[in-house]
């Protein structure tokens, strides 16, 4: 009776790790809501909670050129026992017209299922300034590591002239 215990035990274990999963979401998410003319945004497509396999990004459009991207980064943390999944790909894209813009809707299969992003929409206004592009949030300088006044004044090793290293001294033995 001992070994059928266990047995349904471990299957009950088992079943509500499975109940516990969260379902695969796939999101669009914009740097900016808003932006001028001559300026960039960054637009990531997130999956999580699965694992994705082949990742179809959007037409973007005639009107918005893509400076950088498909760029793609991906984590799996276990915290307690419950485990997060997520990848993203991000792209920089530069609109080259006024308006209103759609992002249509992006593409990945995960866990044998089709997944797509909705449809999301940004403004971009006209730029008669020609106003510089703001730098973008901390977060988004991940990979750029800014030391700063880190080291001014550190006492850096410098060679030392020839001419006042010291001679040797004389020894005497008694």
């Amino acid at each position: 009776m001992k070994p059928l215990g266990l047995i349904l035990v471990l299957s009950i274990v088992g079943a509500a790790g499975v109940w516990a999963q969260k379902a695969p979401a796939f999101s669009t998410h914009l740097s900016q809501d808003s932006v001028l003319l001559g300026h960039y945004l960054k637009v990531s497509f997130t999956l999580e909670h699965a694992d994705g396999r082949t990742f179809t990004p959007p037409d973007f459009g005639p009107e918005i050129e893509v400076l950088s991207g498909p760029n793609s980064s991906s984590s799996f943390s276990m915290i307690n026992g419950e485990s997060t999944q997520k990848t993203s790909y991000h792209y920089l894209i530069r609109p080259m017209a006024t308006g209103s813009f759609t992002i249509p809707p992006a593409r990945i299969e995960a866990d044998g299922k089709a997944l797509s992003t909705p449809p999301v929409e940004f403004r971009v206004y006209p730029n008669p300034d020609d106003l510089p592009q703001p730098s973008m949030n901390e977060e988004d300088h991940f990979f750029e590591i800014d030391l700063g006044d880190m080291f001014q004044g550190f006492p850096f090793p410098q060679p030392m002239p020839q001419d006042t290293l010291k001679k040797k001294r004389k020894t005497v033995k008694i």
